[in-house]
């Protein structure tokens, strides 16, 4: 398992390899997590895993600051799992300038949960596409808890 900082030796070392499997997360990794690198592990041959906690999908910079950073703890889970890359971006990278293309949800993404936490899904969709662009998975494996949010991001894709 290595852990990769920015996206250019990655892209390097995955040259060689068609089936790359992708689980974007916010760290925390849980049962569910584990149950999605195990799916990407059994039908790719690579596997990254990024732990990335995205600023832009909270509209109350109060939950951002409380969200729990186990940084260490999820690497250490993460190597129990033979993933073969931990993708661990600063901010800075992931949203490097005012450029970075921002991505709109659709009108399923203003109510239910987009109504209630407005930007929410605006934040998730633009950080799932700039990990995409940055890795450029083959598969990319995201849960169900969520389905509003699953909806939209296979509406992206």
């Amino acid at each position: 398992m290595k852990i990769i900082l920015n996206i250019n030796n990655l892209r390097k070392i995955l040259k060689p390899f068609n089936d790359i499997g992708f689980i974007p997360t916010m760290g925390g990794i849980h049962k569910g997590h584990i149950s999605l690198i195990n799916k990407s592990i059994k039908f790719n041959k690579k596997t990254i895993v990024s732990i990335f906690v995205n600023p832009k999908q909270f509209n109350d910079i109060k939950d951002f600051e409380k969200y729990p950073n186990q940084r260490d703890s999820d690497i250490r889970k993460l190597y129990d799992k033979e993933v073969d890359y931990i993708f661990v971006p600063e901010e800075d990278y992931i949203y490097p300038n005012a450029g970075t293309e921002t991505i709109l949800p659709n009108e399923i993404g203003r109510v239910l949960e987009g109504y209630s936490r407005p930007g929410h899904f605006e934040g998730v969709l633009t950080v799932v596409k700039r990990l995409f662009d940055l890795i450029q998975p083959s598969y990319s494996v995201f849960g169900k808890k969520d389905a509003q949010q699953l909806f939209l991001i296979k509406n992206m894709i």
